[in-house]
């Protein structure tokens, strides 16, 4: 079914679809969700869902959705939108105008785009917006290190997990490279178990979830595979909902993708903007320390304090629980 446009009575209608409680450029993605949710009375549980409604509603939504991805270093996009062409749900379109992005494999280099597997997301030549040096970085030391060390000179390494696809020819970003998960040597992104676990029947009664690694030093010898639930308001988390999520990721992913732990929690971290923050929480359980350095642009890092217990959490422990 065709789109709708919106009129002009419907813009200016005394019942704004959303009233925003703070400051615009403070509000989460998925707060707007929630107000979708209630105002049009719909159950969208992610971004992905979100942006599919928002181009086939039949209802009067006046807003697009268009999905990009790039850098504050480098103040531009990476990929982004093309509105005369075709916007898969869950891609990006098409790299920006001078962005030679490419996929490559983490530890040849060599170009994975085109077969369509998960790799890092590069840009293989200097483009437009390439920082000529960062502000107080003396002799150019934590540019270098930061996106140049990983691969020859000058292809960039943004950090981020990523794959193309060669029929849509669309991109879809799964994550931080440096959050990807790699139990048992196989290396996939968190974003393949928050498929399962963020979509129904689960969504009735979860309200998000978070995978990570911890691997402590001196310790382990493989990466054990985190699942940190919260739950939705007036739900409990229970022994049979904990193997119902790993039988799910088990029949849809393999069995080599099932958490180790699969826990409740409270909160966690996110952004200003809604991201959740992968690396803060892997380092934490990884180390038994909060990180010294966190980004202000953390909304809610006081919850890290919760998640030091499962530095030293075992199988044992969890048995004990249940």
């Amino acid at each position: 079914m065709k789109k709708q446009n919106a009129t002009f009575e419907s813009q200016q209608s005394s019942e704004p679809i959303w009233q925003p409680c703070i400051a615009p450029e403070l509000i989460p993605i998925n707060q707007y969700r929630k107000h979708i949710n209630k105002k049009f009375k719909v159950n969208l549980n992610n971004s992905q869902e979100l942006q599919r409604w928002s181009v086939s509603s039949p209802q009067e939504f006046w807003m697009d959705l268009w999905p990009v991805t790039g850098g504050t270093d480098i103040v531009t996009s990476w990929i982004g939108t093309d509105p005369a062409g075709p916007l898969y749900p869950g891609e990006l379109q098409l790299p920006m105008l001078g962005h030679d992005i490419d996929v490559a494999d983490p530890v040849t280099g060599e170009s994975v785009k085109h077969i369509g597997l998960s790799g890092e997301m590069i840009c293989r030549q200097p483009f437009p917006s390439m920082p000529v040096y960062m502000w107080g970085d003396e002799g150019n030391k934590r540019y270098m290190a930061s996106y140049f060390e990983r691969f020859e000179f000058p292809c960039w390494a943004q950090h981020d997990w990523a794959s193309f696809n060669p029929v849509t020819g669309g991109s879809q970003i799964h994550g931080r490279s440096d959050g990807v998960l790699n139990p048992q040597g196989i290396r996939f992104g968190s974003s393949e178990i928050y498929s399962i676990t963020e979509a129904q029947p689960f969504t009735d009664v979860i309200d998000t979830t978070l995978c990570i690694g911890r691997r402590r030093e001196g310790i382990d010898d493989d990466e054990s595979v985190f699942l940190f639930v919260i739950m939705r308001h007036g739900y409990s988390f229970h022994a049979a909902l904990e193997q119902k999520l790993k039988d799910a990721i088990r029949f849809g992913l393999s069995a080599r993708h099932v958490p180790r732990f699969v826990v409740p929690v409270r909160e966690i971290p996110v952004t200003v903007n809604g991201k959740k923050v992968e690396t803060l929480i892997k380092q934490t359980i990884s180390t038994g320390e909060i990180p010294k350095r966190i980004s202000s642009t953390v909304a809610n890092a006081s919850c890290l304090e919760d998640f030091r217990r499962f530095y030293l959490l075992e199988d044992s422990h969890i048995r004990a629980r249940l």
